[in-house]
């Protein structure tokens, strides 16, 4: 893990105060993340910081079979909406 590769968002950011605030919602929130609207945008915004093409994106959503593919499309979406 150490070796991975972080993407370094300034603390004065528009993209730092989102994450912030989605992941603070998600935290909370009374049923599992996956099911709230909030953790599509957050995964879309994470890869989109980390450079990912949408073919690229698609791919790794791919080798999550215990994701239902409604939750993926909404990230897939998501992400679209930050390029």
């Amino acid at each position: 893990m150490s070796r991975l590769r972080v993407p370094v968002i300034d603390r004065e950011s528009r993209n730092y105060e989102r994450l912030s605030s989605l992941a603070r919602t998600l935290m909370y929130a009374p049923s599992p993340a996956e099911e709230q609207p909030e953790y599509a945008e957050l995964q879309g915004l994470i890869a989109n910081l980390y450079g990912f093409s949408e073919s690229a994106f698609r791919h790794v959503l791919s080798t999550f079979p215990l994701i239902p593919d409604k939750v993926k499309s909404n990230v897939l979406f998501q992400f679209n909406n930050f390029l």
